[in-house]
């Protein structure tokens, strides 16, 4: 089904037809988020770090990696950031889910506001939240270390 056209019978559809860009990008690019929440500790089992240094395929080490890891992140106070934004990601997961229940629901000639009303809102609020957060990354976390000189370098050319 192609959004771009009007599908008779369904003004949802039409409705969304110019905002499927403005929901599919955050959408997009939050499911590679999504990924990194589904990681487990034996995550090393599968790439190829395993094959250049074979200790990590040992699950006891590979486990002690991930919670050396983790408490890094505690110490340092940046997991805060990351459950912020790996919780918007999982919101938007189900904000896309409750779409694809919408879309159906008005494509089989139901009522769709059952699942297009909690769609609206789940988006608006989790997108409002992760700018929130955007805004907090940048002012309190990127500003005072540009500040302090302490950037990222990169010998890349773009």
């Amino acid at each position: 089904m192609v959004l771009d056209q009007e599908a008779p019978g369904h003004p949802l559809l039409t409705l969304l037809s110019p905002l499927s860009p403005l929901i599919a990008l955050p959408l997009v690019a939050v499911r590679a988020a999504q990924d990194i929440d589904t990681l487990d500790p034996h995550i090393t089992n599968r790439n190829d770090i395993g094959n250049v240094i074979p200790l990590v395929r040992n699950q006891h080490v590979s486990s002690f990696i991930c919670i050396a890891l983790s408490i890094l992140l505690v110490l340092t106070g940046t997991w805060i950031y990351l459950w912020q934004l790996l919780g918007g990601a999982n919101q938007l997961m189900a904000a896309l889910s409750l779409l694809l229940v919408t879309v159906w629901l008005a494509s089989v000639g139901k009522n769709w506001l059952y699942a297009g009303l909690p769609m609206i809102f789940m988006y608006v609020t989790t997108m409002a939240s992760l700018v929130v957060t955007a805004y907090n990354l940048y002012f309190n976390v990127y500003q005072p270390n540009l500040a302090a000189g302490r950037t990222l370098e990169s010998d890349h050319e773009i």
